[in-house]
């Protein structure tokens, strides 16, 4: 019988989704019983048994694809959770032996580069391995007890995840630049044909993924034969379940470790209370209770459950490196750029970073090194004083601060701040935190009562906290004492310290090197599918793709024709008409035939001129 297809756009990772499905069927052997409990529960009845599984499966996000999938397996399944969950597995390990098969033709399509089948190759080994943790999966199913369930099921739990993450593994070598479209492509195709010949079962299979996987929410699509065109962003997230998935791995092996010398220690122990015994003081004795220890040990058989646990272990720790690899760009040179840059210009930027952020031993000596101009070591003494200042509020002494925000107290009005009340609210606090009320009245009598009538309701919140002289952290007012009040404080301070030496509050490095951090995910995106034309990424003018920055590094206007829609360049610059309106120069130069005749505004009705529009600068 023909396999129903999958349409390409959907996963084809049915071992991922299948093994979701067990991890449900785990969770539901937990609560099943009070779901059985509304089940008429006739043994013979095959209605009972559709209506245990119906209800299996309403717990699921898809219960209908749920039914579907698991419906001709209720003779065997009953009302048992466990043999619902063996279902499950047997199903789910069928169905990665297929998908084996499946890619394991895809190496014998012919014209495939050598990369592409080492990719196929990849895949086939990392399938086999999904398979062997499928298997364990079924063995810790399998021996299941009530002693040490939980432990168990966590194991199983871990054989799950870890063939999840083979599949992803499997997937991987096909995202990105690994292989071009068109083969990427073609694989695709030749999965869905191959897929054709197999039988009812692989279609079964499908089905249930499709429905695990909405369920799921979590899993990635397996040979997409679609590319991604939204801009490149890191996910961590596999990183972080490819550690929790190592640290399981560590603590499983360590706890088998344990029981097994735990074993081997009874069995000594119960064989030296056995020799220590009166009656068996004779050699032969002796011989009978060592052999009879020996046999013991070996059925144990503690080198060969070690080494298990060992080789599970390094497995893991062998995946995370690679998934590391995949998710970082080891190389973010391929979107360097050739640019003759001011070298006395850059050096001044940093040596003015060292300076702005408190290294003045490490800016002088890059000064020094680098030959920097003298006028840049003239800002050590301007953010030498600023320092002194944030130094001195560290230890409680507001005076600096509070000496320089007096002085320039005219220039905090017009940028319309209230440092200089700020810092008094400070000093006010620690006046009435000594206990002298007295001292905390007159000081707001005559230094904050002069901000009385644009911070009224600040003041009042001040003077109610007179009542709590000395005890403040006990009053409705502690939030006063908080340090986060000093943080804030010293960041306002900074900024409008660095605001009237005509500075930005962030160093113009740190700045660049943030924005950098922005733009830099799909500058390499585009050099990957670039890779060949690195000479044209070196002569462009423009870039190529858009790179969107935060607010925060926007700082000035772009003006994009409405007529060509393209951004104006030094080349191509913003003409202002007559009417008002706006367009770039090359947009009026072919709409007035190169100036040999007027025309209409696209905004407006006026005629417009050439020779009268003028350049606008931005």
């Amino acid at each position: 019988m023909e396999a129903k297809i999958i349409p390409s756009s959907t996963s084809f990772n049915v071992l991922s989704l299948l093994l979701t499905f067990l991890l449900i069927c785990i969770s539901i052997s937990s609560n099943v019983q009070t779901s059985s409990a509304a089940i008429t529960t006739t043994a013979t009845s095959s209605k009972t048994y559709t209506n245990y599984l119906k209800t299996a499966c309403n717990s699921t996000t898809y219960p209908q694809l749920c039914l579907k999938s698991l419906s001709s397996y209720t003779s065997t399944i009953k009302t048992n959770e466990i043999k619902l969950c063996s279902t499950a597995l047997t199903v789910a390990l069928k169905a990665s032996r297929n998908t084996s098969k499946l890619v394991k033709s895809l190496s014998k399509i012919r014209g495939l580069s050598k990369t592409e089948a080492a990719i196929i190759r990849d895949c086939i080994e990392e399938i086999g391995n999904s398979i062997d943790e499928i298997k364990q999966s079924v063995k810790v199913l399998r021996s299941l007890t009530g002693s040490d369930r939980g432990f168990q099921i966590d194991n199983m739990k871990t054989w799950v995840s870890g063939a999840i993450t083979d599949q992803n593994t499997c997937t991987d070598g096909f995202d990105g630049s690994n292989m071009n479209y068109a083969v990427k492509r073609a694989i695709t195709k030749s999965i869905v044909n191959v897929a054709r010949f197999f039988n009812s079962d692989l279609h079964e299979c499908y089905i249930c993924f499709d429905f695990l996987k909405v369920f799921n929410g979590a899993l990635y699509s397996y040979f997409s034969a679609q590319t991604s065109d939204s801009e490149v962003k890191m996910d961590l997230n596999p990183i972080k379940d490819a550690f929790d998935r190592v640290a399981k791995k560590q603590k499983m092996s360590g706890s088998k470790t344990q029981e097994v010398v735990a074993q081997m220690i009874q069995e000594i122990e119960n064989s030296l209370e056995i020799i220590k015994a009166e009656h068996f003081g004779s050699e032969v004795n002796c011989k009978s209770v060592f052999g009879e220890l020996k046999k013991k040990l070996l059925e144990i058989a503690p080198l060969g459950q070690l080494e298990g646990t060992q080789k599970e272990l390094n497995i893991a720790l062998s995946k995370y490196p690679k998934q590391l690899e995949k998710s970082f760009n080891p190389d973010i040179s391929k979107a360097y750029r050739n640019i003759d840059f001011d070298a006395h210009t850059v050096n001044q930027i940093i040596a003015g970073h060292f300076y702005r952020q408190g290294l003045f031993d490490v800016g002088d000596c890059f000064i020094n090194e680098a030959n920097v101009p003298e006028s840049t070591a003239a800002m050590k003494s301007l953010f030498s004083e600023m320092y002194l200042i944030l130094e001195a509020m560290k230890n409680k002494n507001l005076e600096p601060a509070l000496n320089w925000a007096t002085a320039n107290s005219n220039k905090l009005k017009e940028n319309g701040s209230d440092l200089l009340l700020k810092l008094h609210c400070l000093q006010f606090v620690e006046i009435l935190q000594g206990g002298s009320r007295s001292k905390a009245l007159s000081y707001v009598r005559t230094h904050i009562s002069p901000f009385g009538a644009n911070h009224f309701s600040e003041i009042q919140k001040l003077m109610a906290c007179l009542l709590w002289s000395g005890r403040l952290h006990q009053s409705p007012y502690s939030d006063l004492l908080s340090p986060t009040n000093w943080n804030v404080v010293s960041e306002e301070l900074t900024r409008q310290f660095c605001n009237l030496l005509g500075q930005s509050f962030d160093s113009p490095l740190s700045v660049t090197i943030a924005a950098g951090f922005q733009g830099l995910p799909p500058l390499l995106k585009f050099m990957n599918v670039m890779a060949g034309k690195k000479h044209e990424w070196q002569s462009m003018k423009q870039l190529p793709v858009p790179v969107e920055l935060d607010r925060e590094f926007q700082f000035h206007s772009i003006f994009v024709c409405p007529v060509l829609k393209e951004q104006s360049t030094d080349e191509n610059p913003a003409m202002l008409m007559q009417c008002g309106h706006v367009l770039c120069k090359q947009s009026i130069t072919k709409m007035s035939k190169n100036g040999s005749k007027t025309f209409k505004c696209p905004y407006c009705p006026s005629d417009i001129d050439s020779t009268q529009c003028r350049q606008l600068h931005f």
